[in-house]
């Protein structure tokens, strides 16, 4: 088998000033929107993930009733709890708090010293430090997808692929305009995991596999659903090829494979604690009245559909999924392809199959593998003649600016996070002035026909 893991990847000139490109675009843009300035980072999904840091070590309360002594505005329409009888609880996972963790020491602990803001979690110096925290793992998503873009295709398709994946999709939004969403998080541990492997397949190493199992237990942690993207890895391990320098050393170790076992459970640890503490049971289901409906997927609708279609506001990534088929590595070709297609089926079967956002925000997770299909399409193309270089690109440069577009009508509220229909994406494709009916079009889901029913009509 040829390898893809021997370039010097600090030799590839051109994808290196294409990383400090896109980080100074998405730097540029966090400050340009300074959201933190009017408490509009941790609001909606991002209360539930982030809430348990001041429960626990500010306010001392996991029963949550300090939230309603919170000012109107810390946090923005309040803290998303669910309430069953007595109990009031955080339906969302403890993962994301392992991330959170650092910015909010230090802006606890600068919001005490400086005495000019309240010191309950929410107020300015908190939603900085949300906002810097995601884009810092932004930045850190940015260079893992280079290092392992780079063992696939060429510098220069590199280079021409990470501004289309971070500027040309709703990955711009969910760092500069609404941070602190577990996507891109779930990304970065995804790039993190699968370099990791593409690693070890060449040289084990009994630390780098124990850190590995631990990442893989933090990835589910931030979001259960992610243990699908674990196939991938998985996969590759087992191609013939190198399945044998893989897993010898593990087998041949049973103490180092109990350790890692252990390790991957620790990020788990505080989840079932919590579960026991507020259900009595150490794995518990905290989604009240909320579930998958397996037999209804809306799969096209999530893909194509004027609600929010991953492919008709971002576009750009549809050539990716088509590129996936130019790896070389059948194994890594096959699982990475099942892996998309279980995870859509997946994500497209939640009874709120729209998500509510930008695009389909809950597919970022599965960039990395558009990525790399990308990559390798962008290299196949760069070798063809030139009309179809030029043309090709002309058309990228178009959806990377229709993206630019599309990300500020969505913060102005133009695009609907829910109500989107054919008849409004018709109307902002092509310019901003909107016709005088506009927002008569929109047309808001059934939200309690699609919990009930798993259909939105």
């Amino acid at each position: 088998m040829s390898s893809p893991f021997n370039q010097n990847i600090f030799r590839q000139k051109h994808s290196i000033w294409s990383v400090w490109l896109v980080a100074l675009v998405l730097i540029f843009q966090t400050f340009a929107q300074h959201k933190w300035t009017t408490n509009r980072v941790i609001i909606h999904d991002v209360t539930g993930y982030y809430g348990y840091l001041p429960a626990l070590f500010i306010h001392h309360d996991l029963d949550f009733k300090f939230r309603h002594s919170l000012p109107k505005s810390e946090p923005d329409e309040g803290i998303w709890v669910n309430i069953e009888g007595d109990t009031t609880f955080l339906k969302t996972g403890v993962g994301m708090c392992y991330f959170y963790m650092p910015t909010f020491l230090l802006s606890h602990l600068y919001t005490q010293l400086s005495g000019k803001h309240n010191a309950n979690g929410f107020s300015e110096p908190y939603q900085f430090g949300m906002a810097m925290n995601t884009l810092i793992i932004g930045l850190l998503t940015l260079m893992l997808m280079r290092l392992i873009l780079i063992r696939f295709a060429s510098d220069t398709a590199v280079a021409i692929a990470l501004p289309i994946l971070f500027l040309g999709t709703n990955v711009l939004y969910y760092i500069a305009y609404e941070p602190g969403m577990t996507h891109i998080y779930g990304l970065f541990l995804f790039c993190l995991i699968l370099l990791i492997t593409l690693h070890m397949v060449t040289r084990f190493n009994n630390v780098l596999f124990v850190l590995m199992c631990f990442l893989c237990g933090w990835l589910i942690a931030v979001r259960p659903t992610n243990v699908i993207l674990l196939m991938v890895p998985l996969g590759y391990v087992l191609h013939a090829p190198i399945r044998s320098m893989f897993w010898n050393p593990i087998l041949k170790r049973p103490a180092l494979m109990a350790g890692a076992i252990v390790v991957g459970l620790l990020p788990l640890i505080p989840q079932f604690m919590y579960w026991h503490q507020v259900f009595g049971t150490w794995i518990s289901y905290s989604y009240t009245g909320e579930r998958f409906f397996f037999h209804k997927p809306h799969i096209l609708d999530g893909l194509f559909g004027a609600r929010t279609g991953l492919f008709l506001y971002t576009p750009l990534l549809l050539p990716g999924l088509f590129g996936i088929l130019l790896l070389r590595t059948g194994t890594l070709r096959r699982y990475s392809l099942i892996t998309l297609a279980i995870y859509s089926y997946v994500a497209f079967s939640w009874w709120c199959w729209w998500y509510g956002g930008y695009s389909i925000r809950v597919m970022i997770e599965t960039y990395l593998l558009l990525g790399i299909g990308l990559s390798l399409l962008i290299d196949r193309i760069c070798k063809s003649v030139r009309v179809v270089r030029f043309s090709l690109l002309i058309i990228t440069l178009f959806f990377m600016w229709q993206n630019y577009r599309f990300t500020d009508l969505y913060d102005r509220g133009i695009i609907h996070w829910d109500s989107m229909t054919w008849s409004n994406y018709k109307a902002i494709f092509w310019n901003n002035n909107l016709p005088s009916d506009y927002f008569d079009h929109f047309k808001a889901p059934d939200y309690e026909h699609a919990i009930r029913e798993g259909e939105d009509f």
